[in-house]
């Protein structure tokens, strides 16, 4: 006979606060992996089909041109992108991460590249300067 009849009782997480975080860590990134299986309620794909259409007439720009232009401009990586139909307009969403573990969201025009929202913080650091900027008065003949 067991001494406790019924179901089993769940094993208690040791102490360790790194050990609790790891756990639910990998419970919150098992529980993501598994919504974005999930179906959405939205037509899935349509906005993508859409968009490639968009790209092979020409009528917006490619993504990896866009991803250029921003290279140039913020430092650092492409972590994810979107395209979404805003009204008829297609606007690239953008999830980048500065060098410093900063993230930003910025969305694009996809017709012409134009800026059209940028989010994070701290903003005024998170752009290259230009050669100019950094240069002494004297260089520019001042």
């Amino acid at each position: 006979m067991h001494p406790h009849p019924g179901p089993p009782l769940p094993l208690p997480l040791p102490a360790c606060p790194i050990f609790r975080r790891r756990v639910l860590a990998w419970a919150l990134g098992l529980l993501a992996c598994a919504s974005s299986l999930a179906p959405t309620a939205a037509s899935p794909g349509h906005d993508d089909r859409r968009a490639l259409a968009a790209r092979e007439g020409g009528q917006i720009l490619p993504l990896e041109v866009l991803i250029t232009q921003v290279e140039a401009r913020i430092p650092g990586r492409l972590l994810a992108a979107e395209v979404d139909d805003d009204d008829g307009i297609f606007v690239y969403e953008l999830r980048w991460q500065l060098a410093d573990g900063r993230r930003l969201e910025i969305e694009l025009d996809a017709r012409d590249g134009r800026w059209l929202k940028l989010k994070g913080a701290r903003l005024e650091t998170a752009f290259r300067r230009s050669p100019n900027a950094t240069a002494p008065a004297a260089a520019l003949g001042r």
